[in-house]
Parts: C-alpha cells; structure tokens; sequence
C-alpha cells in the first residue's frame, strides 16, 4: 500500500477521496490520492487596444493611434478555489481536560491550516451516559476521549470505533512502536486497535517512601528492583509502624493501599493470578490459589501485621499527612503529592516489590477513539495524532494528568529527570500484556462487582475466603452475561 504523507491525507479528507469501507479494512484495500487538477476553459474577454493607421492631413499622410474596443475569446487556466478547513467535533469530559485539549488544539491549529477542532465538554459524572445517549440519537462526535471502565469496549465491540489500522499503515509518519506494548493490547478489542492512548500510568505499582519516617527508623537500604513482598519489603514496613505516643493505638502506619480493583490487580498478577482467566475471558478466577493467596496477604496485612490501616482508620491524605510512612499509588499521583507535600519531608516513589510470581499491575491508560461514521477520517486522525503526539504528552504533566505513554516523550528532560517517575516507566517497558476484560465488553459492569465485593471482604476479619467465594460467584454473573 502506497504511503501518503500528511498534506495528501488531509486533501483527501477535504475531498472525500477515501470511503470508509477502506478505512475499515473491507476490499479492495487501495488508496487513491485525490489530485486537485487546474482544468482549461473558454472565456469571453473585452479588451482594448491601442492600433496605429495612416490618414491624410492637408495631402500628406500622417501615422496616428487610437483606442479600439475587441469581444474575444480565449482558453484560460482555472485554479481551483480554495477548500475551507475541516471541521471536526471531539468529545471531552468538562474542567481541566477541556482546558487541556484547548490549548493543544491552540498548538494544532497554528501548525496547520486544514483541519479545525471544536470541543464538547460534559461533566465526568455524566459523560458516559452522554456518550451512550449520541450513539442512539446517531449525534456522535468525529473522536471522543474514553477509558476501559467506562464505553470503550462496549463501543468497539459494537463497531462504533474505528478500527485504527488501515490508517497506521497509509501513514508513513505514524510508528506505534512509539507506544508502550502493554498500553497499546488496552487499546486493542478483536486484535483490531480502536483507540490511542494519551497517556498511562504502571497501574498502582509505586511505592511512596517517606525518607525522614525511613531514616528515623533506622532503616538503611532503599527498595530496589529485588525487593519481595514475603521478604524486605513486609520487614520494613514493620518498621515503620509507630505508637509514636505510647497510648496503644497506631500514629502512623507502615504501609497504606486503597481498596480498589486496579490496585488489587498489582497484587493479585504479582502472585500469579488473574481475576478473569486471560484465555477465555469468561470465566472468574477470583477463588484460584494465586488470586486467593494474593488477596490474602493484602487482608494480613491489616489485620495479622497491622501495618496498613482498616477501612474505618482510612482519613484522607494519609501519606502526605505523615500518618503513612509509605504508600502503594501511581505516575498519576506525582505531581499532586508534589504540590501536597512541599518541604513537609523529603519523600521518592519506588517500585512496589515482586511476589510469588514475578510483577504485574493494572494498565491506566486514557484513551482517545475516532467514531466509523465519521465523514472526514483523515482530518480525525491528523489530530489524533497530534492530541496523542509526544508535546501534548508532555503538557499534560502540567495539568497533573497520567504521564504520556510513548517512548519520546519519557525521553524527554521533563520525564527523564525526575527520578519519581522512573519507577513507573520500568513497569511500562517490562509489562508485556494487558489487563484481561471481560469478553462480553462488561468491564464496568465486573468492577462494580469487585468494588463491592472488596470492601465486604476488606471488612470482613474473621471469615475472609467467604467474601472472596461471594465476590466471585457475583462476578461470574456479569462474565455469563451476553455481548453488551
């Protein structure tokens, strides 16, 4: 297939040269480029002329000019007039990601002229519903921003997103080398990929350290790459956790973890487990030894260590409040604990340690998917490229949002110096696969399972394994459930 570079995508959006038939993979797959051709015509033209004669003035003859007025005809070359730029509608969700794609946008629109972008903004709380509700009326946007708990697999599964390959391949410029694989398989459904990130974190696979509480503790040797669970890591945790006044109850703890499913997930593939089996991808593997050994270790550390806190002891901002030595969170929380923390005490994010089977996490990317109906295919894929491009990357570190997902931008000094992130972007480099969804596209449906069943199981302190069974056995009801 022939390359075309960006002017020909963009004239051909222009002109409609390229059906989405082709754009989705349906034979023949041939790229035609759309030439804009200067096509001769007649005109009629008035025109005057200044013509010499000879007259007789007193017997002699004398050479005198005059205006004459001419009708003629002649074949002319007509430039074609020029084509107004493209406009295309992307959907964002209201506040700091409106801001953000503006001034993105801002940069897009300087560098070119043929395509322009307008926004339309909905509060997150009621994004997904607004989404679902233009894809009823047929009111869909060109492109949209997504995330794989929310209408990005239930839209690919139903063909509303655009397979993306046909597009990557016609475009020499693109290279999704550029990506991390494991943040590309979460932009996969169908072996098709129908989105690009703009940007990822590692999952919940940072581990936040106090360095003054590690210090006082008397502890010398920083987490390295090592580490274990069952070894370093639940020995300096022990450490630091401090009754620092002597009243019998915990003043700081020494190690703090939310009880969500993606932070789960860390601990769960570190273990070797899954909470769906990958190959299938219908059946719930929360009750398998590694998951259930997985999720237990997390339960003892409340309650057989009591180094983390219970659900009840929970207040907000434990680690920036220093009632936490060391905190289990992601790339996405760097810049805010940053701004939290100011000179309270010196802190680094470390990576979390290994388990019985090796690293695993939980991939975070925000996704941006462009809409099959879409009538100007190449004028959405010019910009989402550039909304998913290695500067819009980077801005975003500026709005506290995940971190880019492409090798470049982490190349950057932006990234690249700042030793906080780097934990994160090993995860990234070495995390081969995905997360594993549900493959009836329920993902959201499956977490407000694991949501629920967490907390009871979290709560639960003397007969855990039960909450683990209840959990599974409620999961497994959305995994039986058709194609959404």
């Amino acid at each position: 297939m022939e390359k075309l570079n960006r002017r020909d995508f963009l004239r051909l959006a222009a002109a409609g040269g390229m059906g989405l038939a082709v754009l989705a993979g349906c034979a023949p797959k041939v790229v035609e480029k759309v030439v804009e051709k200067e096509v001769p015509v007649e005109v009629t033209k008035i025109v005057k002329e200044v013509v010499q004669e000879t007259v007789i003035v007193a017997g002699t003859p004398q050479v005198v000019e005059k205006e004459v007025t001419k009708i003629v005809k002649e074949v002319v070359t007509a430039a074609p007039a020029p084509k107004e730029p493209v406009t295309i509608r992307h959907h964002v969700r209201a506040g700091l990601q409106e801001e953000f794609y503006s001034q993105t946008a801002a940069a897009f629109h300087e560098a070119q002229d043929e395509v322009r972008v307008t926004f339309e903004a909905t509060p997150g709380a009621e994004y997904a519903t607004k989404l679902t509700t233009l894809v009823a009326s047929g009111e869909l946007g060109d492109l949209w921003w997504d995330a794989v708990f929310s209408t990005v697999y239930p839209f690919a599964a139903r063909g509303i997103s655009l397979d993306l390959g046909p597009l990557m391949k016609a475009d020499y410029n693109f290279n999704l080398g550029e990506y991390f694989s494991c943040v590309i398989a979460a932009c996969t459904w169908d072996n098709k990929v129908i989105a690009l990130p703009m940007g990822a974190h590692a999952g919940w696979s940072s581990f936040f350290v106090n360095l003054d509480k590690w210090e006082e503790a008397g502890l010398t040797a920083l987490p390295d790459w090592e580490w274990t669970y069952q070894n370093e890591f639940i020995a300096v945790v022990n450490d630091l956790t401090k009754d620092e006044d002597g009243d019998g109850k915990i003043d700081c703890y020494g190690f703090h973890f939310a009880f969500s499913p993606q932070l789960t997930y860390t601990f769960i593939k570190s273990w070797g487990g899954d909470w769906i089996d990958p190959d299938d991808r219908r059946t719930c593997t929360l009750t398998s030894d590694e998951t259930t050994a997985a999720l237990m270790f997390m339960h003892d550390l409340i309650y057989k260590y009591k180094v983390s806190p219970t659900q009840e002891a929970v207040v907000d901002n434990m680690f920036a409040n220093g009632y936490a030595a060391t905190w289990c969170e992601g790339l996405h929380m760097v810049q805010r604990e940053d701004s939290m923390i100011e000179d309270k005490f010196k802190w680094q994010a470390f990576m979390m340690p290994a388990g019985p089977g090796g690293r695993g996490s939980f991939i975070g990317p925000a996704l941006h998917c462009i809409n099959s109906s879409t009538k100007d295919p190449m004028a959405a894929w010019e910009w989402l490229k550039w909304a998913t491009g290695k500067e819009a990357g980077l801005l975003q570190l500026d709005f506290g949002f995940v971190p880019p997902s492409r090798f470049d931008a982490w190349r950057d000094p932006k990234l690249a110096d700042n030793i906080n992130y780097q934990p994160g972007r090993r995860w990234l480099e070495e995390l081969a696969v995905g997360v594993t969804f549900p493959a009836n596209a329920r993902a959201a449906e499956f977490r407000n399972e694991l949501v629920q069943g967490l907390q009871a199981f979290f709560m639960e302190k003397d007969d855990p394994v039960s909450k683990i069974k209840e959990m599974s056995e409620a999961a497994q009801v959305v995994l039986d459930k058709p194609l959404l």
